[in-house]
């Protein structure tokens, strides 16, 4: 476990409820997933449509069949691409979770959250101490986890 000074301003921030983010989560899937994808299928859609017209221009990439279904360029390459996106974005958060828990930093509300009782026995906080115990006297033990 990663301990903490006393008294740290750093970590002493308020503690903002998920209901009160700044950026609702629902506004933030949006504008990561859908916005992108659909500018990717309207691209694509332009695209599409701008070859389908230009009969001198030779087509890229022909019709697939399938197991009875036909796709064409456009799905297949608006599936392609959202699928690349989509991959980019799931591998972006797997590593930024793997360094956030690797480098094992307090959140910087971490001290409003947890309420330490520096009055505990074994707790000095004399000359700024760093204390490695688990003195968390804080009611939301979900918040306090989330912080650690």
């Amino acid at each position: 476990m990663v301990g903490f000074r006393c008294y740290d301003r750093d970590l002493s921030m308020p503690y903002v409820e998920t209901g009160d983010e700044l950026i609702p989560l629902l506004m933030l899937l949006s504008l990561a997933f859908a916005g992108p994808a659909a500018s990717i299928m309207l691209g694509e859609a332009v695209m599409y449509c701008m070859q389908s017209k230009l009969k001198t221009c030779p087509k890229l990439e022909g019709s697939i069949n399938a197991g009875g279904c036909s796709f064409n360029s456009f799905l297949r390459r608006t599936v392609r691409f959202v699928g690349v996106h989509v991959f980019g974005l799931l591998a972006t958060a797997l590593v930024t979770d793997v360094i956030q828990l690797a480098t094992g930093y307090h959140a910087p509300f971490f001290l409003t959250v947890c309420q330490p009782n520096y009055t505990a026995s074994g707790v000095s906080c004399d000359n700024n101490a760093y204390i490695t115990q688990d003195i968390c006297m804080g009611k939301d033990q979900y918040a306090i986890m989330s912080a650690r």
